[in-house]
């Protein structure tokens, strides 16, 4: 059986970066009582590469992450797919 939702047309990471262009102050997830917009996020992610990178970490590289259900878990998440997209 056929999705009746089309495939998205671009990636996760794709759509985070135009999110965070757009409108960098809207509201991209709520952990507790805080709201982490999506600038937030995106730079949370172009940190967390940037230091993986300097840590000599590449795509392929095997790592082992451990968090509880946290905003940091996403931010990961995303960081993961970025080095794929490259």
């Amino acid at each position: 059986m056929a999705s009746q939702y089309p495939a998205p047309l671009q990636t996760l990471i794709h759509m985070l970066k135009e999110s965070s262009q757009k409108d960098p102050e809207a509201t991209a997830l709520y952990y507790k009582s805080e709201a982490i917009s999506y600038g937030q996020l995106q730079q949370r992610v172009h940190y967390l590469a940037a230091n993986i990178a300097k840590l000599g970490i590449s795509s392929g590289d095997r790592i082992g992450i451990w968090l509880s259900n946290v905003p940091e878990w996403i931010a990961v998440s995303y960081t993961h797919l970025r080095a794929h997209e490259t």
